[in-house]
C-alpha cells in the first residue's frame, strides 16, 4: 500500500510538471543588404591562381535554409532565423571556402569565412575590430581592387594544429575574396 501511494505521488508531480508550448519568433530571411556582402552565385565557377602558378576553378554552392534557437527545456520563446552558406569547391584537393551569415541577429551580423579550418570575421555592419583593418586598394594581375578589408586568422591557435594553414585573407564586397596567405609564404588570388 505505501509503494501505491508512493508511485501516485510520483506520477501526479511528473503530470504536474509541463511546459507550455514556446513562443515561436520568426527573424524573417536575411536582408539583401547583407547577403549582397557575398557576391557568389550559385553554380557560377570562380578562378584562383596559387603563387606557384597553377590555376584553380572553384564552383559556387549557395543555399539558405532556416533554423531555430537552441533549447533545452521549457523556453518561452524560440527564434526562427535564416542561414545563408557559400561554399566554393575546388577542382583541385584543396580545401574549400565557406562563407556564413546568420541570419539570427541582422542588427550585428558579422559573416564568417572558413578557408580550411581558418577562420576570418567579415565586418559586415560591425564597428570594425582589432583583427581587421581597412585598406583602400591592392592590385593583382594589373587589376585594381578597392574597398579591401585585410583580415587575420581569428581561429584559436590550437584549432590550427597543421604546419601550414590560412593567415590572411584580403575581401572586398565586390569581388569576395581577393586574396589568400598561408602560413609558409604561398598564396591564393582572384584569377579574372
Amino acid at each position: 500500500m505505501r509503494k501505491f501511494l508512493i508511485i501516485i505521488i510520483f506520477c501526479q508531480f511528473l503530470t504536474g510538471c509541463h511546459c507550455d508550448d514556446a513562443v515561436v519568433i520568426d527573424m524573417g530571411p536575411i536582408p539583401e543588404r547583407i547577403l549582397s556582402q557575398v557576391p557568389y552565385e550559385n553554380g557560377k565557377h570562380y578562378l584562383f591562381q596559387h603563387s606557384g602558378g597553377l590555376i584553380i576553378d572553384f564552383v559556387a554552392e549557395r543555399l539558405s535554409r532556416n533554423e531555430n534557437s537552441w533549447c533545452e527545456r521549457c523556453c518561452q520563446f524560440l527564434y526562427k532565423y535564416q542561414v545563408n552558406e557559400t561554399i566554393l569547391h575546388p577542382d583541385y584537393p584543396i580545401f574549400d571556402f565557406n562563407i556564413l551569415i546568420n541570419g539570427q541577429d541582422t542588427l550585428h551580423s558579422s559573416p564568417l569565412v572558413w578557408i580550411g579550418r581558418s577562420m576570418f570575421y567579415l565586418p559586415g555592419n560591425n564597428p570594425p575590430m582589432s583583427d581587421i583593418e581597412y585598406s583602400d586598394s591592392i592590385k593583382l594581375n594589373k587589376k585594381w581592387y578597392y574597398g579591401i578589408y585585410a583580415l587575420k586568422n581569428s581561429s584559436d591557435p590550437m584549432f590550427n594544429r597543421d604546419s601550414i594553414y590560412s593567415d590572411s585573407l584580403y575581401y572586398n564586397n565586390k569581388s569576395g575574396i581577393i586574396r589568400i596567405v598561408m602560413t609558409n609564404g604561398e598564396s591564393y588570388q582572384v584569377y579574372e
